[in-house]
C-alpha cells in the first residue's frame, strides 16, 4: 500500500485502521472500549460513507497500519457496517510527531463533533496540559536531573490547551478542578461520569462543600430523570433553581470562534482548524498542530505583523 504524504487526503482500507486500546497511549480514550453506535452503523449500511475524513497517522508499531487520531466512532461504525474503504487525512508518521500535537487534533475534533462527558474532558485536558509542558523540556536534559517548566511556559501551555477546548484559561481551570478529590463529592463525580450534568451546571456546584453538593444533587434527582428522557443534561439554570446561587459565567465560544476572534494562534493554525471543521484539506498547508502555538502574546504579534 502506497504511503500518503503528510496532510494528504487519501483512501485507506478500514482493515488497516487501528484504534488504540492501550491506556498508556496518549491517544487512548475510554470510548475505544465502547461498541459501535448502532444508529451510525445503520446510517452507513443504508447510505454508505458520508461522514467526511477521519484523521490518522502511520503507526510506529506497524508500518502497514494507521492509528486513528480523530474519528473513532465513525471508524468503528464503518467496520461494523462492512465498509471497505474510507477517506482520511494522514498527518504523517507517528514516530516523528509529538504526542501533544496528536492529542490536540483529537481534542479539537471531539469538541466539534461529539464532546465527552465533563469528567472525561477534564482527564483529557489534564493529559494534554502535561504533554504540552513536556514539550518545553530540552531534549538533552539528563534524566536523572529534575526538570520543571517556568512560569511563562506554564502560562503558554495553559493558553494553548484552553484554546483546544474552546475555553478561556479560567474556564480551563474550572474544568480541571472537577478532578480535585478535595472539592468534588463522590455523588457529583458519578453524575459527571454519567453525563447527567453539563459543564456549566457542574461549575455551579464546585464552589459548594461536598455536603452541599450531595444535597443539591438529591434535590435535582427528578430534574435529572426528566432531562435524561429529553436526551439532555441538567443545565446551569436547573442548578441555580435548586441552590439559589446565580452563576456569573460567560458562555464559552467554540474552539474555532475563540481562536479566530481572540487571536490565540497564528493564521496557519486557524487554517488547519478551519480545515478540520469542514474536512477540506488545503493543498498548501504546512502547519503541524501545536508546532507554532506559542501562546497569546507571540501569536498576536505574528498576526499583527502579517496584517501589516
Amino acid at each position: 500500500m502506497a504511503k500518503p504524504s503528510m496532510l494528504a487526503q487519501t483512501i485507506i482500507p478500514t482493515k488497516a485502521l487501528v484504534i488504540t486500546t492501550d491506556p498508556a497511549h496518549p491517544l487512548y480514550q475510554d470510548r475505544a472500549l465502547e461498541d459501535a453506535d448502532p444508529f451510525l452503523v445503520q446510517d452507513m449500511e443504508s447510505n454508505g460513507w458520508k461522514h467526511g475524513n477521519v484523521v490518522v497517522v502511520l503507526s510506529k508499531d506497524d508500518p502497514n497500519k494507521y492509528l486513528v487520531v480523530a474519528g473513532r466512532r465513525r471508524t468503528k461504525a464503518a467496520l461494523a457496517a462492512g465498509i471497505k474503504e474510507i477517506p482520511a487525512i494522514c498527518l504523517g508518521d507517528e514516530k516523528y510527531l509529538r504526542p501533544s500535537d496528536l492529542v490536540s487534533v483529537m481534542v479539537r475534533e471531539n469538541e466539534q463533533r461529539k464532546q465527552n462527558n465533563t469528567l472525561a474532558r477534564a482527564v483529557e485536558a489534564s493529559k494534554l496540559l502535561e504533554l504540552r509542558l513536556l514539550d518545553y523540556k530540552p531534549t538533552e536534559w539528563p534524566e536523572e536531573v529534575a526538570w520543571s517548566p517556568n512560569k511563562e511556559q506554564k502560562k503558554e501551555a495553559k493558553a494553548s490547551v484552553a484554546a483546544d477546548f474552546g475555553l478561556s484559561v479560567s474556564g480551563l481551570g474550572h474544568l480541571l478542578s472537577v478532578l480535585d478529590e478535595n472539592k468534588v463529592s463522590d455523588a457529583l463525580r458519578e453524575a459527571l461520569e454519567r453525563d447527567d450534568l453539563s459543564f456549566r451546571a457542574a461549575r455551579g456546584l464546585l464552589s459548594s462543600t461536598k455536603q452541599e453538593q450531595e444535597a443539591a444533587l438529591a434535590r435535582l434527582a427528578a430534574v435529572m430523570t426528566t432531562r435524561k428522557s429529553e436526551g439532555r443534561s441538567v443545565t446551569a439554570s436547573d442548578v441555580e433553581a435548586v441552590t439559589g446561587k446565580k452563576q456569573l459565567v460567560k458562555v464559552e465560544r467554540t474552539t474555532l470562534e475563540r481562536i479566530i476572534l481572540r487571536r490565540t494562534c497564528p493564521s496557519d493554525v486557524k487554517q488547519f482548524i478551519g480545515w478540520l471543521l469542514d474536512q477540506k484539506a488545503p493543498t498548501d498547508l504546512t502547519y503541524l498542530p501545536g508546532r507554532l502555538d506559542k501562546g497569546r502574546a507571540a501569536a498576536s504579534a505574528t498576526e499583527d505583523s502579517n496584517e501589516e
